[in-house]
């Protein structure tokens, strides 16, 4: 994992090199084909195995979306998301992850997925803290970062408006409402008052 997680820090790093030289040369829009092409591709590539712990790869994501935006090496980096419609690799993961469900419930997956061992739901109860899916218990904290037990948490948030789409749309279309919904939740601006970084820019 861990290995995996630096040789995806690597070429990033080299991508964004890149970038830097040429920020000056090129706009906004073709820095961003740039980044969809050669940066965006190793990060959704394997995000369901590498994405639980990786610091160093969510770090030089901003590094690199400040680069496409010439803004300042701390400018706060959710409103140039939001602007340029790119996910922030937790984003990336959890539409994965959505889109794993979307594969199991229309049996689109190999047979191990679709056993009822891999997503257990819950029996009906009238607590009102139900959740609809059974995590599994882990006795060790590594054992949490795989999907088998990061699916039913992320489903049992109850984001009622993402589960239930999915009979009603295609895999594609799907996947786009995910982002959409994920991007609305992206801030515009600094809430923050007085905010150090936003007076010194």
């Amino acid at each position: 994992m861990k290995l995996c997680i630096n040789n995806i820090s690597n070429k990033i790093c080299k991508i964004i090199g890149i970038m830097k030289k040429l920020k000056n040369y090129f706009p906004e829009i073709t820095l961003k084909i740039l980044y969809n092409s050669l940066i965006n591709s190793h990060l959704n590539y394997g995000i369901l195995c590498w994405g639980y712990r990786c610091n160093s790869i969510v770090k030089l994501q901003k590094k690199a979306l400040r680069t496409i935006s010439n803004s300042k090496y701390n400018a706060h980096t959710q409103p140039i998301f939001k602007r340029l419609r790119i996910l922030t690799v937790q984003d990336i993961l959890t539409r994965k992850l959505y889109k794993l469900y979307f594969r199991l419930v229309h049996k689109k997956l190999p047979e191990y997925f679709q056993s009822q061992y891999f997503l257990q739901k819950q029996q009906h109860s009238h607590n009102t803290r139900y959740q609809p899916f059974i995590t599994p218990r882990s006795r060790y904290k590594f054992s949490e970062y795989n999907v088998r037990y990061q699916l039913p948490l992320e489903l049992n948030k109850n984001i009622e408006c993402i589960i239930s789409k999915v009979t009603t749309h295609s895999e594609f279309g799907y996947c786009l409402y995910i982002k959409n919904y994920l991007l609305n939740q992206y801030e515009t601006s600094c809430g923050i008052q007085s905010c150090y970084i936003c007076n010194n820019n």
